[in-house]
């Protein structure tokens, strides 16, 4: 890991992929002082410029960083508010993960919410970790797999059937979405497969 963040986004830069969006894409982001991931500005720095638009994080295996696994905006270190100034896409906020019949599989339960929104397709990548961040929003060590919405108004419930984790009673689960125009949100906050 790095002293400071792992990847840092900023400066006006847009349309960056950090990992991606199909098998093998995704980097190891972990073990850094900071931030895993920092899309926004370096609220050290008077002259530091926020980043752009477009700057997706996909497939990533991110863990162990001592803030944040991803954070918008200036580097606070506390998860950004739902519609707050500067912040390109809101997380989704999960409500449960519940164990379905067998315990490699949990549908997932949440929702997510904007004030202003682009119509089309957007993913929401799920992912699995040990043990919760301390800010309560996730991190995502293990990449379980993605859904997509198609939200038609400015709040969205979802459920997603999750298959194939062999250990997922226990587990700590959060999630990210991306939109159409391929702005990732932080991580959801945490929820225990129950």
């Amino acid at each position: 890991g790095n002293g400071l963040r792992g990847v840092f986004v900023y400066g006006s830069a847009h349309d960056n992929q950090i990992g991606g969006f199909f098998a093998g894409a995704g980097n190891v982001i972990a073990f850094n002082h900071d931030d895993g991931v920092l899309i926004g500005r370096n609220s050290n720095s008077p002259v530091s410029l926020e980043a752009g638009p477009g700057n997706g994080v996909g497939e990533n295996s991110i863990f162990s960083n001592g803030k944040l696994g991803i954070e918008l905006g200036p580097d606070t270190g506390v998860p950004a508010v739902n519609n707050s100034a500067g912040l390109v896409i809101n997380a989704p906020t999960l409500s449960s993960a519940v164990t379905q019949g067998v315990s490699n599989s949990f549908t997932l339960n949440g929702n997510w919410q904007s004030n202003t929104f682009t119509q089309g397709v957007y993913l929401v990548e799920v992912f699995a970790n040990v043990t919760p961040n301390a800010s309560g929003h996730g991190e995502g060590k293990i990449f379980l797999g993605d859904d997509i919405i198609q939200p038609s108004t400015n709040s969205t419930n979802f459920s997603f059937f999750i298959g194939g984790d062999a250990n997922a009673a226990g587990q700590v689960i959060s999630c990210t979405i991306t939109d159409p125009l391929n702005n990732t949100s932080e991580f959801s906050n945490d929820v225990t497969v129950s």
